[in-house]
């Protein structure tokens, strides 16, 4: 197993009207936050609009987390929700969280998220990687004959290779008690385990995802791997 990239992302729900968005939307806290973190492109609502959304989006940012430069390839605030997406482990991603709480009780008056209890927490990991294994193993006999055999047959053109493309496993959850008259639920999540684009079968390189924090999905493919192994 080789790792080639990583993105880490949280999502967490706060209760309504927790977020200090009279404050947080201000021009004037916006470019402290656009300075703290480096961000390259951000959209926000004009803020003397009547009945503006609660909607602010930033991208491509950086932050020095243990003497590593990682880089936030997003920071959404949604109404109650805020999305943070990092190129790296669910570890650094926790950490860059911090640094966004810590900025965010700076420029919005001792607000702070870290003492705000979210209702709802998810994690996802998308994961470039490279593993040892022959990915049409994956598939039964049966199907890989139907797909040589049957299928060019019924293709109205000379049919070279046939390649699998996609891997996805819908998940869905049980809702908790919690949720009921909050309005939130916990929407089914994908895992994937297919060849990365634009790359050869042979290269063994694949595109992996998982609703799980980065450790316990980089786990979970070594399983993977160790029972898929060539």
């Amino acid at each position: 197993m080789k790792i080639l990239r990583m993105f880490s992302t949280l999502i967490r729900i706060y209760p309504e009207d927790i977020i200090p968005y009279h404050l947080l939307m201000r021009p004037d806290r916006v470019k402290l936050l656009l300075d703290r973190f480096t961000f390259q492109k951000h959209e926000i609502p004009p803020f003397q609009e009547a009945e503006t959304p609660r909607v602010l989006n930033f991208r491509s940012g950086e932050i020095e987390i243990e003497g590593n430069l990682v880089v936030i390839d997003q920071l959404n605030f949604l109404e109650r929700r805020i999305l943070v997406k990092i190129i790296g482990s669910t570890h650094e991603l926790n950490s860059v969280f911090t640094a966004i709480s810590s900025t965010l009780e700076d420029i919005l008056d001792g607000f702070s998220l870290v003492s705000q209890k979210a209702i709802l927490q998810t994690d996802q990991t998308d994961c470039m990687i490279e593993l040892d294994i022959d990915y049409m193993s994956l598939f039964s006999l049966k199907f890989r004959k139907f797909i040589k055999n049957n299928l060019p047959k019924k293709i109205p053109y000379k049919v070279d290779i046939v390649t699998p493309k996609r891997l996805t496993f819908e998940l869905s959850f049980i809702q908790p008690i919690e949720y009921r008259g909050r309005n939130i639920a916990l929407s089914p999540r994908l895992f994937t385990i297919e060849p990365r684009e634009n790359t050869a079968l042979g290269d063994r390189i694949f595109f992996t995802s998982s609703p799980c924090p980065s450790d316990v999905h980089i786990s979970l493919i070594k399983e993977f791997e160790e029972a898929f192994k060539m």
